[in-house]
């Protein structure tokens, strides 16, 4: 198949872009490998407190699925941006922005697969390396043995299916709203000056000041897994807004 064959040959002639763009999905892809297979691990009923190891665990695998999610599109983003020159040329040459959606779509696939395949393999392998580590430094015996869920693989290849199929889309909506003369200059064009908001900033701080009263008023060990998660997302999100914002105004003052 046209598509197919080209796809492949652009992962290969592109291969010093398309590179970090896989390297950083397989890490993310091995970070939540290892996570669900600890997490949905048998020995996990054995552990002590094993209710609460349960939950802390579930609480950490959302906070690096959401890490996963916002990662994936910067490197993405990266990723497009290196090959706008290369998708114009296609357009110029006689590829409508149809048959290009066509060569991305095949690119998006043979990607996924090779993430999938490299990743699942490498963390699966780390997790057992994990795994040996946790019962050695948590002395749990024998009785605690190394298992692995199919569910755990299911989740991950649907996640990161849906991320994948988004990602798709974004680049197809990018290209379509792009004439093939921006197209060519894209590799060229500099970032647009991001624009400080105070409103924003005002809202980070509240959000950052409120995620560390919580982590701070916290009196019952059995609200603390659930507050905890609350401040964690709180940080993170009031992080960015807090930081994003006031080092530019800060800069244009």
């Amino acid at each position: 198949m046209f598509y197919l064959k080209l796809a492949k040959n652009n992962l290969k002639v592109n291969r010093s872009i398309y590179f970090p763009f896989l390297l950083s999905m397989i890490f993310l892809v091995v970070m939540n490998t290892i996570m669900q297979i600890l997490l949905n691990n048998k020995g996990m009923s054995d552990l002590p407190g094993a209710s609460s190891a349960k939950e802390l665990f579930d609480l950490g695998s959302i906070i690096i699925l959401i890490f996963s999610f916002i990662f994936s599109i910067y490197t993405n983003s990266f990723l497009l941006k290196q090959r706008k020159k290369e998708l114009g040329l296609y357009n110029v040459l006689g590829l409508g922005k149809k048959e290009i959606r066509y060569v991305l779509f095949f690119e998006i696939l043979i990607a996924y697969i090779i993430t999938m395949i490299v990743g699942l393999l490498i963390g699966t392998i780390f997790s057992r390396l994990c795994f040996l580590i946790l019962k050695n430094m948590a002395s749990l015996g024998v009785n605690f043995t190394f298992s692995v869920n199919l569910d755990s693989y299911v989740l991950i290849m649907s996640y990161f299916l849906l991320i994948f199929v988004l990602l798709f889309l974004w680049n197809s909506w990018q290209i379509r709203r792009m004439n093939p003369v921006e197209l060519l200059k894209g590799t060229q064009q500099g970032e647009k000056e991001p624009k400080g908001n105070w409103f924003i900033g005002i809202v980070g701080l509240i959000m950052l000041g409120t995620a560390y009263y919580i982590s701070v008023s916290i009196q019952s060990p059995l609200e603390a897994f659930v507050k905890f998660f609350i401040a964690v997302i709180l940080v993170i999100i009031a992080t960015y807004a807090l930081f994003s914002t006031t080092s530019i105004l800060i800069r244009r003052l």
